[in-house]
């Protein structure tokens, strides 16, 4: 059974056992593998001469948020983005997928849409103090109601034309509330 392990036929060992012998390299080879996970069985296999294996990735998480002209312009101009969190009205809905890690930022305000890359593991909770020290942003409400806050890449990404942007907006039932959604890659 060595030789299956070191040449990386992919074959299963087939051979009987011989006489006298407890075991033969079938039943020691599903023994092997039997009490693993499928990952750790995975993760042992070696791919076949040049050749590369690798997940491939089918979607991404998209935050979507809705600023007026004046806050998107604000927005852009500094790299991040608050969202509202907690029970006000407007707050973020922290059910959807992954919230913790989106990938990429869509603020609108009706027509206008634009796309950037989020700076991975950027989200945080900020009081409006905080933002105040971090991004020159003046609060006008209570300074020490935390909002999350996501840093972005300023550089504009062209809009994906095989998503239909306008179902995406109005996932959020056409309201002014930040979601988290998913898109296909």
């Amino acid at each position: 059974m060595r030789s299956i392990d070191k040449v990386n036929i992919g074959a299963f060992p087939l051979r009987p056992a011989r006489d006298g012998a407890k075991d033969g390299f079938l039943r020691c080879f599903l023994a092997r593998i039997i009490g693993k996970s499928s990952i750790d069985t995975l993760l042992e296999t070696i791919p076949q001469r040049g050749l590369e294996y690798s997940e491939t990735k089918t979607s991404a998480v998209l935050l979507v948020v809705y600023a007026k002209e004046q806050l998107f312009e604000t927005f852009k101009a500094r790299g991040f983005c608050y969202v509202r969190t907690g029970g006000t009205e407007g707050a973020i809905d922290m059910h959807g997928p992954h919230p913790d890690h989106p990938e990429y930022l869509l603020l609108h305000n009706g027509p206008r849409r634009e796309l950037f890359r989020i700076i991975p593991n950027s989200g945080n909770y900020k009081t409006k103090r905080k933002m105040k020290e971090d991004y020159g942003f003046e609060g006008n409400k209570d300074p020490e109601k935390k909002y999350l806050v996501y840093e972005f890449d300023t550089t504009e990404i062209p809009l994906w034309s095989h998503i239909d942007w306008d179902e995406v907006v109005h996932r959020g039932k056409a309201t002014p509330k930040p979601f988290f959604t998913t898109i296909p890659l």
